[in-house]
């Protein structure tokens, strides 16, 4: 029904001298939102039938999420070509009267070997909240951990003439405690419950981002990325890992941008990536019971969705006013509309399936306001 977030954020920096920097900050997120869930569910413990019977139930939740948040930093520079930075950050998170945290270091360092090449390493530790929704204690469960991840990349910035510039980048992240479904029964404030969730998920995910930047004039610039990856997730106590279901091992992406002048500027994008992994139905099975067809599912990823490419357009006007700037803008998603595949829907005995469409061609008009 509601869902209402505020975010602060202050940066401080002293710079003691040439070779060296402080940098301090407050980084806070509220959020407050209600909601209406209609929950079916069998009483846990109770007897099972041939044909389940849920209880339906409706309930209204009202909850706030406050996850504020210090950071510091020391920049270094030993060296004219050499720029290293060294920090951590603390993270609370308070959700109706539950409080988490989490925080730990990060470390980012530069590296001008030559005029034209310049090398890249990053490394650190970060947390996140549960959504509000993992969080309910209707639909979510309250009891969860924060989920965290060790990410790390090295890689080059290659860049010969202004109008060229070649970034690649090689990285690798380790996730924890990651948020999964779950149904295993708990007890809650003397009753027991349907968990919902819990932390039993880890994962890890690994590749090659490139980006090549190109300018044609003081007006026209051009973008091309291209990720090579691999996600994976498992869940604890095997420690098998599995290909994750929104894995994309090919992403591509092309950008434009035309500053024509007196404020106007025209932009498109566009998209290519591979199918999400879908696991085939190997056979199915009848249930008298219920009078249905039960699928058995193959092993998950050596299927996938159809490749997914779009195009969108985007035009922009600003007018410079003396104190704020005033910025319109159209935006026309998914240009030559095309109907790409986003999930299968089987018909009544799984023998038969058809690619469920996504999004057709629409448009978005706006209004900004920068003070």
């Amino acid at each position: 029904k509601w869902d209402l977030p505020l975010e602060l954020r202050v940066d401080l920096t002293w710079k003691l001298s040439k070779q060296h920097a402080l940098e301090a900050g407050l980084d806070g997120y509220w959020g407050y939102r209600t909601f209406r869930t209609r929950q079916s569910f069998l009483e846990p413990g109770a007897f099972p039938t041939p044909i389940a019977k849920p209880v339906s139930t409706l309930r209204e939740e009202q909850n706030n999420i406050l996850a504020p948040a210090l950071y510091f930093n020391w920049r270094w520079k030993p060296h004219k070509r050499v720029n290293l930075q060294l920090g951590a950050r603390g993270d609370l998170f308070l959700f109706q009267g539950q409080l988490r945290w989490g925080g730990g270091p990060r470390f980012s360092g530069t590296f001008q070997l030559h005029k034209m090449f310049r090398a890249l390493l990053t490394a650190g530790y970060y947390h996140r909240p549960p959504t509000q929704d993992e969080w309910s204690e209707t639909i979510g469960n309250p009891e969860l951990r924060p989920p965290s991840a060790f990410q790390s990349s090295a890689g080059f910035v290659f860049q010969p003439v202004k109008q060229f510039q070649l970034r690649a980048l090689f990285y690798y992240n380790q996730m924890f405690d990651l948020i999964v479904p779950s149904e295993e029964t708990i007890s809650s404030n003397g009753k027991l419950r349907v968990a919902n969730y819990n932390n039993s998920g880890f994962g890890r995910a690994f590749g090659l981002e490139v980006m090549l930047r190109l300018r044609f004039g003081r007006r026209v610039i051009g973008w091309i990325t291209y990720t090579l990856s691999r996600a994976e997730r498992g869940i604890a106590p095997n420690s098998t890992y599995n290909l994750y279901e929104f894995d994309q091992p090919h992403i591509l992406n092309m950008m434009v941008l035309w500053r024509i002048g007196r404020g106007w500027s025209i932009s498109s994008r566009f998209r290519l990536a591979s199918g999400n992994p879908v696991a085939p139905v190997n056979r199915t099975t009848y249930d008298a019971d219920s009078d249905s067809y039960r699928p058995l599912f193959g092993i998950p990823g050596t299927e996938r969705l159809p490749l997914f490419h779009q195009l969108d357009i985007r035009i922009d006007k600003r007018f410079v006013f003396k104190n704020w700037i005033l910025g319109i803008y159209l935006d026309a998603i998914n240009v030559y509309n095309a109907r790409v595949g986003e999930a299968y829907k089987f018909n009544y005995n799984f023998t038969e399936r058809t690619a469920e469409r996504g999004i057709s061609l629409f448009t978005i008009f706006g209004v900004r306001g920068e003070f």
